[in-house]
């Protein structure tokens, strides 16, 4: 008695030697793909205003007219010029995992905040006291009479007075993941599998 082998079983048994070295660079791509994804979101957040579905604070009417008289013409909160949109980047650390956000560049004492800080001051907000200096007020004088605005709003004392300010918490990352998350399983799921269809037989 004696049984054939019907079929291409030289393929299958290659496919299935072939399997785990597959499934694990599927997951990989998948993980790859993912990651992409989730920096389209947050970065789609900021654009519509209202990541993971959550609208933004909106801006304060001074900001709005400091913007006017800087001739900037976005009224976005997180978009003048749209760098922390990009700064929002993908960065891989091992075969397994992907950073999403915004990288601590480490740059401090230059004068200018980083784009690290700037990011972290927007998802949690800050309150800070600066002293206006006679430029400063100066400036905020051309801004308040550019937007009619009355006097008595911040800064149109006199030019030694401090400046309180206060940044609401406007989170675009976290309300991101929140959402993401919620079909994260399915897409990585859904990912691998178009990536493994036909690995018996391709």
């Amino acid at each position: 008695f004696a049984i054939d082998q019907v079929g291409p079983w030289a393929r299958v048994m290659k496919g299935l030697n072939e399997f785990p070295g597959r499934l694990q660079k599927a997951q990989r791509r998948a993980l790859k793909e993912q990651a992409r994804k989730f920096q389209e979101a947050v970065r789609d957040g900021i654009e519509n205003q209202a990541p993971g579905g959550k609208s933004f604070v909106p801006l304060s009417p001074f900001t709005l007219a400091v913007r006017q008289f800087l001739q900037l013409p976005s009224t976005k909160a997180l978009l003048v010029r749209g760098r922390l949109q990009r700064a929002v980047v993908v960065e891989k650390l091992d075969d397994d995992q992907f950073f999403v956000g915004v990288l601590n560049d480490g740059k401090q004492g230059t004068g200018r905040l980083s784009m690290f800080r700037i990011a972290w001051t927007e998802e949690y907000g800050a309150q800070f006291v600066i002293q206006i200096t006679p430029k400063m007020h100066a400036f905020i004088m051309a801004v308040m009479r550019q937007a009619n605005m009355p006097v008595g709003a911040p800064g149109s004392g006199k030019a030694s007075a401090q400046l309180f300010i206060t940044i609401p918490p406007r989170p675009f990352m976290q309300p991101t993941m929140d959402e993401f998350q919620k079909s994260f399983e399915q897409n990585f799921t859904r990912s691998m599998g178009s990536d493994l269809l036909g690995v018996l037989f391709d």
